[in-house]
């Protein structure tokens, strides 16, 4: 008898640590971007948690809420994430966190399908659970969303379809980027919008979708663990159709008692002239942080969302705002091949700028470099200069708050501000005009070959003072020199 248990024990702990080490060796074979935009959870303590699609990855930056708001918060939402595989994504963490609020966005609500088809799907949705470990949820999850034994089993035990990985590992299978933005991605362009045309509140579909009934599953699973939910929906160039299915998501809000925060109705200042990634779907960081702001104001507001800032239990979190930054600040010089691009990532409270345009620029004259200009703040005679064709130079000083314009012939002769002191000569002879910062001998304005620069921006951190970049783009939109 005493040998049969043994031998059972044995076996058992053989059993054990085979799964063990199966395991093991799965993560390191895995592909890591579901570690990568996971791996920052951690132990934290989140007041605000948000569920949806790209367009919420795309389109809310806990980050920037923490900085302006100090709201403690992670972004879960999950490319091509339908609302049925978003009830799960909430089951999943619900095994461990408990936050304040969940905030789940609403679009796909009209789908009837669990998981979209086709393998692109699949593996989307590998991003979105990978990196939690194997448990009766996930099984749960695997077996309801697709159903057929061989995906569920994939989704059980990665290493079934990443065993030849090992081919392809690299540095970040070993040394994790961990997503810096708590789960928010950055994509970076500016791209003209779809045709749009915002239908009135009113105009809604209703009914009985699997989305529908998924988002209910969602509210009830918040309200069963005493946590509040806000239903929204992140603006996009949408199509008729589509709003009047995410206008009809009032009639569940109402049904629950929940807010909707419908921001295709609210002035959140987001232009897709400026703020779109791509046609039809996706913000880009100009969007993003149009929504973000108005989203940080409205949960300190109606929902009391606490700030954070300078709680010892959240000291992390400043240092981990120091390397988002640095992030930010690398993005945005990686990206000076694209002035429309770069213009988009300008758009940020926390950067300092002194742009000069020239008078005699074709792109002044067009309407997309008008609208990213004006993007920046409140310019008044920006418009002045355009229409005059008159060099312009904004200074916009974030840190005491400040905006000056100059126009045409227009000095600043030692004008002080927080980020630098300026000596800039206007709309002259070519040769006398010229931007100055704090006494150098480089005339910002002039290219390398010695011609006149058609835009000159250089950028500083508002919070260190220091200069961020200095980029030159000329009609080619190529940048020319540093």
């Amino acid at each position: 008898m005493k040998k049969r248990v043994k031998k059972a024990a044995a076996l058992f702990l053989f059993l054990l640590t085979l799964v063990w080490v199966a395991q093991k060796v799965s993560f390191v074979l895995s592909n890591k971007d579901s570690v990568i935009k996971y791996g920052d959870f951690g132990d934290d303590v989140f007041d605000v948690l948000f569920f949806g699609t790209s367009h919420v990855i795309n389109g809310v930056y806990p980050m920037e809420l923490w900085d302006e708001y100090g709201i403690v918060s992670y972004n879960c939402a999950g490319h091509g994430n339908t609302l049925p595989a978003s009830y799960y994504m909430l089951r999943n963490v619900l095994e461990d966190k408990r936050p304040s609020l969940v905030v789940i966005d609403v679009h796909l609500v009209w789908l009837e399908e669990k998981v979209r088809e086709g393998r692109a799907s699949v593996d989307q949705q590998h991003i979105s659970f990978d990196w939690s470990p194997l448990s009766l949820q996930k099984w749960k999850m695997a077996s309801d969303l697709f159903g057929d034994r061989d995906t569920v089993a994939e989704f059980l035990f990665p290493l079934t379809i990443y065993h030849e990985r090992w081919k392809e590992l690299g540095q970040r299978d070993f040394e994790i980027p961990y997503n810096q933005g708590k789960g928010a991605e950055y994509r970076v362009r500016r791209c003209d919008p779809d045709t749009f045309c915002l239908i009135g509140r009113e105009e809604k579909n209703t009914g009985e979708t699997q989305g529908a009934r998924y988002l209910r599953r969602m509210i009830e699973a918040c309200k069963k663990e005493g946590i509040e939910v806000l239903l929204t929906a992140v603006p996009y160039p949408a199509c008729r159709e589509e709003q009047m299915w995410i206008n009809g998501v009032q009639d569940i809000a109402k049904e629950y008692g929940i807010d909707f925060l419908n921001l295709f109705y609210e002035d959140t200042g987001v232009d897709f002239k400026t703020d779109c990634y791509d046609g039809n779907a996706h913000l880009n960081p100009s969007g993003a942080r149009h929504v973000t702001r108005f989203l940080g104001k409205y949960l300190r507001e109606q929902f009391g969302i606490p700030d954070r800032r300078g709680q010892d239990a959240y000291k992390d979190w400043e240092q981990d705002y120091q390397e988002y930054t640095w992030f930010k600040w690398n993005q945005l010089k990686w990206t000076k091949w694209d002035g429309e691009a770069y213009f988009t990532l300008l758009q940020d409270r926390n950067i300092d700028i002194c742009l000069f345009f020239r008078g005699d620029s074709m792109m002044l004259q067009e309407p997309v470099w008008q609208d990213l200009v004006k993007n920046l703040g409140p310019l008044p005679r920006f418009g002045e200069a355009v229409v005059n064709k008159r060099d312009y130079l904004a200074v916009i000083d974030q840190k005491s708050g400040e905006i000056q314009e100059f126009v045409g012939e227009q000095k600043a002769d030692g004008l002080r501000t927080s980020f630098a002191d300026i000596s800039y000569t206007g709309q002259t002879l070519q040769p006398d005009r010229a931007l100055y910062l704090n006494g150098e001998e480089t005339n910002y304005l002039l290219n390398e070959d010695g011609t006149m620069a058609e835009i000159a921006v250089i950028s500083f951190d508002k919070k260190s003072g220091e200069r961020i970049d200095f980029t030159r783009i000329n009609r080619e939109f190529e940048e020319v020199g540093r």
